[in-house]
């Protein structure tokens, strides 16, 4: 069986799940309760990522990192980014918070994996009309934007034949 998901990041050989609209990374904080959309706590024993490190989010179908004021930074590739501009994403741009690295996908065709992990919030109220159409990520119908079903030939919301 192979299962096929949509932005994400991989860290350690593992991969989570982003929305469609802003994502906050960063560490949990249990005094406060903060938890970030992405939390990279169990990745950084060494807790050089901020609270609120830094944020992927998507601007007409665009992936774009910011970086949040980070005290460690954040870098697309090993080039540091200047805090508070967005930058573009690619697929397999190699990104770093801090000292934990991962890789940014824009999908994932994975044989025989479990599911994504996540955090709950990721996709917890996130407007389903942030899929573009046109979105470049590969597994998304190009005229409305709905992930692909693995081996479909059409899309199962608008019947657009998929290449």
């Amino acid at each position: 069986m192979v299962m096929e998901h949509g932005p994400s990041l991989v860290l350690g050989g593992q991969f989570i799940a982003l929305g469609r609209g802003t994502n906050i990374l960063g560490r949990r904080d249990r005094e406060s309760g903060f938890n970030p959309d992405v939390d990279l706590t169990d990745y950084d024993p060494g807790l050089s990522v901020s609270r609120r490190h830094a944020e992927v989010s998507f601007r007409e179908g665009h992936p774009l990192l910011r970086d949040l004021d980070s005290t460690n930074g954040s870098t697309i590739s090993g080039v540091s980014l200047q805090r508070g501009v967005f930058y573009p994403l690619r697929d397999r741009d190699a990104l770093g918070f801090g000292d934990v690295q991962a890789e940014f996908r824009l999908s994932l065709t994975l044989p025989d994996t479990p599911p994504p992990l996540q955090s709950p919030s990721i996709t917890d109220g996130v407007d389903a009309s942030l899929a573009q159409p046109g979105y470049l990520g590969v597994g998304f119908c190009d005229r409305c934007g709905h992930q692909r079903e693995p081996g479909a030939r059409f899309c199962g919301l608008c019947g657009n034949p998929l290449g």
